[in-house]
């Protein structure tokens, strides 16, 4: 437990479901402070303390260093953990907004690595028994290292969980996942009309397929039987290999979230002619 008084709360960096973050001072050294929006009697606080338990579970070069938990003057829950100023997701606004005649930030081995290195922190997490269930752009925080090359620290577990499963499956207790990057039977999850928790077979059914589109895209039987959890981080893997090989925003033609899931729930995934000079001719349309 870190004494509130030890920390130096700076400016604030950013927001989630369940906080906002600041850059701040502990011990002389910069981190990350992501401080509930309610007390501790809170559903966010709650959530936090999920993403410490996450966190703390977790030891790998490539996933944020956890340093403690703390509590405000005025009852908020507040995790302190690494600071790193960029993230993939600013990375390609960032490259979005230069000339289209200037050189592409990330060659091709630059995204191999990058994707690699997600690939290779993806499969310690699964191998703890847990998933992350939300890889995003945001969620990707970029580093330099001594050799000077860009690494990877995934960030942001308030969405993981374990992967125990039950008799009838898995099961969720919440909306998961971020539009664009979370596969068809999450987002047939997202649409349930209930508020157990159900395993996701349960929710695959003709009328949330139908709902979609569904001709042409994930038929309902197919969706059905996909119902382990790691597949769905593998998803957002791909998606996140496209950004990292592209520097784009995945259907970035969406009218917003509903229209991103239909396309994903309809068999539409993102173009790879659209990629950048950094992709590989072997990899385009």
């Amino acid at each position: 437990f870190i004494r509130y008084s030890h920390l130096e709360i700076g400016a604030k960096i950013g927001a989630g479901g369940a906080g906002e973050v600041y850059v701040g001072k502990w011990c002389g050294q910069t981190v990350a402070i992501k401080k509930s929006y309610m007390d501790l009697m809170a559903n966010d606080a709650s959530e936090l303390c999920h993403e410490a338990t996450m966190l703390a579970a977790l030891n790998h070069p490539k996933i944020i260093r956890f340093y403690g938990l703390s509590r405000s003057l005025d009852g908020h829950l507040v995790l302190v953990m690494e600071y790193i100023p960029l993230c993939l997701e600013t990375f390609v606004k960032r490259e979005e907004a230069v000339s289209d005649s200037r050189p592409p930030g990330l060659g091709w081995a630059d995204a191999h690595r990058l994707v690699l290195e997600l690939a290779q922190t993806l499969a310690y997490i699964h191998g703890e028994h847990m998933v992350h269930l939300d890889l995003k752009p945001a969620n990707v925080l970029l580093s330099e290292g001594e050799d000077g090359d860009l690494h990877i620290k995934l960030c942001d577990l308030g969405m993981a969980k374990m992967t125990k499963r039950g008799p009838r499956g898995y099961l969720w207790e919440k909306e998961i996942g971020t539009p664009g990057f979370m596969p068809p039977e999450a987002i047939l999850l997202r649409r349930a009309s209930t508020s157990e928790p159900q395993a996701v077979g349960d929710v695959a059914n003709a009328r949330d397929a139908n709902a979609f589109g569904g001709k042409g895209g994930y038929s309902t039987s197919s969706v059905a039987e996909i119902n382990d959890p790691m597949k769905w981080d593998i998803f957002g893997l791909g998606i996140l290999a496209w950004v990292c090989w592209s520097l784009r925003e995945p259907f970035e033609h969406a009218s917003g979230s509903d229209d991103m899931n239909h396309r994903v729930f309809s068999g539409e995934r993102p173009c790879l002619e659209a990629g950048s000079a950094t992709m590989p001719q072997v990899f385009r349309g």
